[in-house]
């Protein structure tokens, strides 16, 4: 093995990283209490005062995304594991996932 192959490190990790962290954010029991539950709560609310919910998404998707990076040594920033475009997939994502509940006063 040669030096430089280690200091290369591929842009693809081999999985679907916004998939990944979507299932992290649901499936970690720490993050699910601590993070997601609650901003389902706060999300809900802003529904029923018909405000714009997907606002309060992106704070958690960061939040998920340093603890991701961190959990799993990711050998890559929180910042640059995910681009502008996952960002806004993962939004729709939780979202559309979680809207029926929403709407249904689950939260």
């Amino acid at each position: 093995m040669r030096l430089y192959e280690f200091a290369e490190q591929p842009d693809d990790l081999g999985f679907d990283v916004v998939d990944d962290v979507q299932e992290y954010m649901k499936n970690d029991s720490s993050f699910y209490r601590r993070v997601y539950y609650p901003t389902m709560c706060k999300m809900q609310e802003c529904m029923e005062g018909q405000k714009d919910p997907k606002d309060l998404v992106r704070p958690m998707i960061e939040l998920a995304t340093r603890l991701y990076v961190e959990k799993y040594n990711i050998n890559k920033k929180p910042q640059d594991l995910l681009t502008s475009e996952d960002y806004d997939d993962l939004i729709n994502r939780v979202y559309e996932d979680e809207v029926e509940a929403l709407r249904n006063g689950e939260y």
